[in-house]
């Protein structure tokens, strides 16, 4: 069968109807799914057994990396042998209810203009797809939030990087004996709410110039210092 597959963004998720049944889907006190909420997913052709089951895992599709279809989806039956097309809802109670979906006000992909920084490279400005499997992506698994200056402006990293073993990318000096080893790959934005945000453009080049180079790291008894250098135009080596 062929479908479309619609999922709630977190990013925009301020009504908290995310993983909610189809009675909690409401607008302005009457019952209606609002597309504006939802992101297209998937599109292409799933064998029935495995859409009537909810055994499908999109793969790094969607917001949610590698889940079943669950609640609060919307599924689109495009073509199918088996189910009248249309728009139908996943719920807990009638597993999936045939809707009224308006698809042009979903969105097909967000993006975020970030300062994303790896290991031994230079950092750089990136438009990033907002969805946590992108992020997951990025940051080589979970990911964590560390402050980054202001209140709003957040380090995205990885939760883990220190126990999984990955490269020291920058060492962050928060003061005359507070450093901060940022082991893996990671990227700065702007945080509202629970959502994800561009910074905005002197932000940008401001972050940019405080991170842009890569560190080689030398240790002197209990101190740790780091200098940065250009790797276009020295060959240096730095050290977890």
């Amino acid at each position: 069968m062929e479908v479309r597959v619609y999922q709630i963004n977190a990013n925009r998720d301020f009504m908290g109807f995310a993983f909610t049944p189809l009675d909690h889907q409401t607008n302005n006190g009457k019952q209606q799914v609002q597309a504006q909420f939802y992101d297209l997913v998937y599109e292409g052709h799933i064998s029935y057994e495995d859409f009537s089951y909810g055994y499908y895992t999109f793969e790094k599709r969607g917001p949610y990396r590698e889940r079943h279809i669950y609640i609060s989806d919307v599924i689109e039956v495009v073509a199918s042998e088996h189910m009248e097309p249309g728009f139908y809802y996943v719920d807990p109670g009638s597993e999936y209810v045939k809707i009224a979906f308006d698809p042009t006000q979903a969105h097909t992909k967000e993006e975020i203009r970030v300062v994303l920084v790896n290991a031994g490279e230079e950092a750089e400005i990136a438009d990033i797809e907002a969805t946590d499997a992108s992020f997951e992506d990025l940051t080589g698994g979970m990911i964590g939030l560390h402050q980054y200056g202001d209140e709003t402006t957040r380090m995205v990293l990885n939760r883990y990087g220190r126990e999984m073993g990955m490269t020291t990318s920058r060492l962050i000096f928060k003061g005359p004996n507070c450093v901060e080893a940022i082991q893996g790959p990671f990227f700065i934005c702007r945080t509202a709410r629970d959502s994800f945000e561009s910074l905005p453009p002197d932000q940008l080049k401001k972050v940019l110039a405080e991170l842009r180079y890569p560190q080689s790291f030398h240790r002197a008894g209990q101190s740790i210092t780091a200098k940065a250098f250009n790797p276009k135009h020295k060959n240096k080596a730095y050290e977890r």
